[in-house]
């Protein structure tokens, strides 16, 4: 079996870009990359972070195997559509979806906790 080691960019210091660069340093063979919230307008969306993310990966070594919505913490989709927060949440699970596709990440990452926390049968 082949193991990979790796870390979310958030956990790591600095910006997501430097926490690339950290990773590399830590000799970790993996990262996370948070697609930023809807409220920045999903800050991993835009093509020439893409690229910068997916340049720097290439020169490092550390592979990006996963686009994280924490967005959803804040805003999920669990509570049904009555939910104000459904919409927002579609439109990030879109976001994420195509944001992966473009950097050929091949997994999308969609925590459960606070607002989109699974507490019951229900959610």
């Amino acid at each position: 079996m082949n193991w990979k080691i790796g870390a979310t960019a958030w956990s790591l210091p600095g910006t997501p870009l430097e926490a690339m660069k950290a990773a590399a340093e830590l000799h970790l063979s993996c990262i996370q990359l948070d697609l930023g919230s809807s409220k920045d307008g999903y800050a991993l969306q835009d093509p020439a972070a893409q690229q910068e993310f997916l340049k720097i990966s290439k020169e490092s070594g550390v592979e990006i195997v996963s686009v994280v919505l924490n967005d959803l913490c804040g805003c999920g989709f669990v509570h049904g559509p009555e939910d104000p927060c459904t919409k927002t949440a579609y439109e990030t699970i879109a976001a994420g979806i195509k944001t992966a596709a473009a950097m050929h990440v091949p997994t999308i990452c969609m925590p459960s906790f606070f607002h989109n926390a699974v507490t019951d049968e229900v959610t």
